[in-house]
């Protein structure tokens, strides 16, 4: 009897343990008042991100975040598209100009395209550490922040990063549907 209780309390700490290390740590944070279901298109612009060696290219990066946003429930686009509509509209090619300057003509800007705009950044330590800041493309203020940890047998991959950017998404998403269902409470 002894020996068998030892071995479920085993059990137990070893089932405990697996579901602690596989969830991955996340945070989020939003902006009080202002309201996630207005964000209907999503510009994804150039993440902050360094590749390491044999690493993804930044390139690539940038692709797999416009693709895994195709499935979400908001319309998600690629800052080059806005880049595109703004030489078309206002004649500035923003690859001509100095980094500040072309940075200060898209904010200026993105508004007439999109409704926000996100900003990765990618942080590669023990673990990698993915941030996610929206940004209102109306006031440039930050209105939703997004935290997620890789597990610490995830590696530093494009597949990681896929991963996490999959769980961000979702967490938008809920994130939109909490807000909706805490208005629909209200009136």
């Amino acid at each position: 009897m002894k020996k068998l209780l030892q071995m479920l309390l085993v059990a137990c700490v070893v089932l405990v343990n697996v579901q602690l290390v596989s969830a991955n740590p996340e945070k989020t944070i939003i902006t009080e008042g202002f309201d996630l279901s207005t964000i209907h298109r999503l510009v994804i612009v150039d993440p902050q991100y360094s590749p390491v060696k044999d690493g993804a290219t930044k390139d690539a990066v940038m692709n797999m975040f416009y693709k895994t946003g195709a499935s979400a429930r908001i319309y998600v686009m690629p800052k080059s598209d806005v880049e595109k509509s703004i030489l078309k509209d206002s004649n500035v090619d923003l690859s001509s100009l100095e980094t500040k300057k072309a940075d200060e003509v898209f904010t200026s800007n993105v508004g007439k395209y999109a409704d926000a705009y996100m900003v990765a950044t990618i942080v590669h330590n023990s673990r990698v550490v993915i941030f996610y800041d929206v940004y209102s493309a109306q006031t440039n203020q930050m209105v939703y922040s997004y935290e997620i940890v890789a597990g610490s047998h995830d590696e530093d991959s494009l597949k990681t990063y896929e991963g996490l950017t999959k769980n961000f998404y979702r967490s938008f998403e809920k994130t939109v549907q909490q807000q909706i269902k805490d208005q629909n409470k209200k009136k």
